[in-house]
């Protein structure tokens, strides 16, 4: 959310992945109610309403607290990793990035997690993405794809592992608020897999096998993709 001024007027901007919301503009000295009433809107919204996920991110409550360690000069220390509950299983966050794309599009970000839900820590890949909320969730599309692969190793071996999946909040709220029309609203969508090794990784007679593996998991997805 911005506020923009320009003398004395000035305007509400709301941004999000869906787009960019803007209030008409109105003069805060000649129109000094209705310039009460924003501070008093304002100082009513939690942290959800000013965009932010305390629910996904620890660190948004832990700041907004003021609980966040400082440094020599008096910078806020962000914490290494944090704790998340995503789908009724605790997981743990990390800083490390595996993929980001913030600029455009769904804003996709990739980060390392851990687990101990099974007994034993095992590490994960968690993506953190908005997606149209038409659009069918990853998790579905793997639950189909091993339903048609019937048990082919072929398939069900290259198919991603979910851990976990949840979705959050979407951009439609603040738009059916204001009057306007929803589009195509997008949602705050997680899902967590086990994490895989890249073939990169391994001795040069092994990443050939496994990029076989690839090609052959391939050719059989196209033949159930034809049949089916």
């Amino acid at each position: 959310m911005f506020i923009l001024f320009t003398d004395c007027d000035l305007w509400i901007l709301y941004t999000d992945r869906q787009g960019c919301i803007q209030s008409r503009g109105f003069n805060f000295i000649k129109d000094l109610p209705t310039f009460f009433v924003l501070l008093l809107a304002l100082q009513r919204l939690d942290l959800t309403g000013w965009g932010l996920a305390p629910t996904l991110d620890a660190r948004v409550s832990r700041a907004h607290r003021g609980l966040l360690d400082s440094d020599e000069e008096g910078r806020a220390r962000e914490p290494i990793e944090w704790e998340i509950e995503l789908d009724v299983k605790q997981l743990t966050l990390g800083r490390t990035k595996l993929h980001s794309d913030l600029m455009t599009g769904r804003g996709t970000v990739i980060v390392n997690g851990i687990t101990n839900f099974t007994g034993q820590n095992q590490k994960l890949a968690v993506k953190i993405y908005w997606s149209e909320v038409h659009r069918t969730k990853e998790s579905e599309f793997i639950a189909l794809a091993r339903a048609f692969a019937r048990g082919d190793p072929d398939i069900t071996n290259h198919l991603p592992t979910v851990f976990a999946s949840q979705d959050f909040r979407n951009t439609s709220r603040i738009r059916r608020a204001v009057g306007l029309g929803v589009g195509n609203p997008r949602v705050l969508r997680v899902i967590a897999f086990t994490y895989l090794e890249p073939i990169t990784k391994l001795p040069k007679h092994e990443f050939v096998r496994a990029w076989l593996e690839c090609v052959r998991c391939g050719c059989r997805q196209n033949s159930f993709v034809s049949k089916y």
